[in-house]
């Protein structure tokens, strides 16, 4: 899909609650990551001495997250404060989750924007799946169940006739994961297609 866009969003109470509560400690934040070199914020932390107020009014915990689905749950949950995610999550996360207060704080990264790459959804070389339609009764992969790559995934394969459960499964792998999987010996399982390779790898 086109011009789709990572953002940050924060949930307001958490971060701006714990300050009040405990001027005297640095507030804590828990930063979400899920690919790296993709989402550098979190590296960036880990350079303190280039930070002129780090550990004085702030400290960031980089948590990994598989993706954009797992972020929700966690805001939800209170167990993260800054979620790096797309904006179908943030969504997700007002309309399905019920927080009202969460504030999107930056936009972290570009896809499919003028000269920006864009996400790839693929299958092997040799795979006899040549359209859309050639995936029913197949195995995809995705990084996170309810993120951006799997909803856009999901809305188009209903536009071409193929429902979840009924004509394809999905499962959930690491990006790291998935060339592996994808690539993997007749002898052992693999799935169909992926959100991120290359077709020609």
């Amino acid at each position: 899909m086109k011009n789709l866009r990572a953002i940050a969003a924060i949930a307001v109470p958490l971060a701006l609650g714990a300050a009040a509560a405990r001027a005297e400690e640095p507030v804590k934040l828990r930063l979400s990551w899920t690919t790296v070199p993709g989402q550098l914020l979190a590296a960036f932390y880990q350079k303190p001495d280039m930070l002129k107020h780090y550990g004085k009014s702030y400290i960031v915990d980089p948590v990994y997250y598989k993706g954009s689905g797992p972020q929700i749950t966690a805001l939800a949950a209170g167990e993260l404060e800054l979620a790096l995610y797309a904006p179908a999550a943030l969504a997700f996360t007002v309309e399905n989750a019920g927080l009202k207060d969460v504030r999107v704080i930056g936009d972290a990264t570009r896809d499919g924007h003028a000269d920006y790459n864009s996400r790839k959804y693929m299958v092997r070389v040799d795979s006899p799946i040549q359209k859309i339609e050639d995936l029913k009764g197949k195995v995809l992969a995705t990084n996170s169940i309810a993120g951006a790559m799997d909803t856009a995934m999901r809305v188009l394969l209903q536009k071409h006739g193929l429902q979840d459960r009924r004509d394809y499964q999905v499962v959930e792998l690491d990006f790291p994961n998935q060339f592996p999987a994808l690539t993997a010996g007749k002898d052992r399982p693999r799935i169909d297609s992926t959100a991120i390779l290359d077709r020609g790898r």
